[in-house]
């Protein structure tokens, strides 16, 4: 059980990891094409 618990967590915590990159990433692209650059 606990085995199985912690490797869900992991696989979990990568993914948000991933996503809240993709997300700042996205933005930085956002902004910088607002600002013209």
């Amino acid at each position: 059980k606990g085995a199985t618990i912690s490797g869900l967590n992991e696989m979990e915590h990568q993914g948000f990891s991933s996503a809240l990159i993709k997300g700042i990433t996205t933005s930085t692209k956002k902004i910088h094409q607002f600002l013209g650059e």
